[in-house]
């Protein structure tokens, strides 16, 4: 995994909820086939569901020469699935090629070539109009595939993660952090906007974390300063295991030092939420000054939820002597 990918996955996927996020870029970016259609016609068999689909437009790949107006998809049943088309529904569906598993199966060439769903959640989308966010987002990532300038492609990425619909806005930052050759055509007014929004952003965390993992990336000098302010307004415990992370990233064995002086200025509940992310820059420094807090400071629960979120066996032994001692102690 590259240093990129494990930053998104410390940083994006670092507990933001229980429901899988929609990830129609890594469909998009899997399928086979990736078209506009209807369901025309739904016929159970014995193991299976076929979905009759008229093609209305093709965005990528090869469904089968020009007269094939229609395909078949394949559901199994008793196997949960994420997405399925919706009968009578004009739908964007991104497919994977099974027309040899077909034969096997003996289904009916009638209703072929045959396809089955992406895994991916939010990869069938029913379809309002053809302005659609999710439609114009996926013709971008199309786009990009198919040769248009990285730069324009960036452009249209930003304006989405900036100002765009809520169903595409964090999926267009995440697709900018991921793809480096995208991000490097970010200029520093890019990126300051992409801070800001983040700044101000206190309702949607894993937005306000997407937008940050962006400047993250690109190793933006005000990013930490930022969030540490953002943490007197945030609580959020993705968001402060972000932020250390992010930390992390950036300033490597430095990040404890990059994070005290914060910690120092800050009272109350923003000062243990700093301490948190402290925690989670799982750094030896950041343990030996938590270890010093766990001793003198005043605000010993944060200090004990941040030993268990570095997680490293000397802060795991340290919280364990510290609740052996206090149950002794009753």
């Amino acid at each position: 995994m590259t240093t990129r990918a494990t930053l998104i996955c410390l940083g994006l996927l670092a507990g933001t909820g229980c429901l899988p996020a929609q990830q129609l870029r890594r469909a998009v970016a899997a399928a086979d086939v990736l078209l506009i259609g209807k369901v025309v016609r739904v016929i159970p068999a014995k193991d299976h569901v076929l979905y009759k689909i008229d093609i209305e437009e093709v965005l990528r790949g090869t469904v089968g020469n020009s007269a094939t107006k229609s395909l078949g998809v394949v559901s199994t049943k008793r196997v949960s699935e994420h997405n399925k088309p919706v009968p009578a529904k004009r739908m964007l569906l991104c497919l994977h090629d099974i027309r040899a598993a077909a034969q096997q199966l003996g289904l009916p060439e009638a209703f072929g070539p045959y396809f089955k769903m992406s895994g991916h959640p939010g990869s069938a989308v029913v379809l309002d109009g053809d302005r659609d966010p999710r439609l114009t987002f996926t013709r971008t990532l199309v786009a990009s595939q198919q040769g248009k300038s990285p730069r324009a492609i960036a452009e249209e990425l930003f304006a989405v993660a900036l100002k765009g619909d809520p169903r595409v806005r964090i999926e267009a930052a995440q697709t900018l952090a991921e793809r480096s050759v995208l991000a490097g055509y970010l200029t520093q007014i890019h990126l300051s906007g992409l801070l800001s929004r983040a700044a101000g952003e206190t309702d949607d965390i894993p937005y306000k974390i997407a937008l940050a993992t962006v400047c993250a990336e690109r190793k933006e000098p005000a990013l930490i300063p930022t969030l540490c302010i953002s943490a007197e307004h945030v609580g959020d415990e993705a968001f402060l295991k972000a932020l250390g992370r992010f930390a992390r990233f950036i300033h490597r064995e430095d990040a404890a030092q990059a994070l005290q002086p914060h910690i120092a200025r800050a009272k109350g509940k923003t000062k243990d939420r700093l301490i948190l992310a402290l925690g989670a820059t799982s750094t030896e420094a950041a343990l030996s000054t938590l270890l010093d807090m766990q001793k003198t400071s005043d605000h010993r629960a944060a200090v004990e939820a941040a030993l268990r979120i570095h997680g490293s066996p000397r802060a795991t032994a340290a919280v364990a002597k510290k609740t052996a001692k206090t149950t002794t102690g009753r």
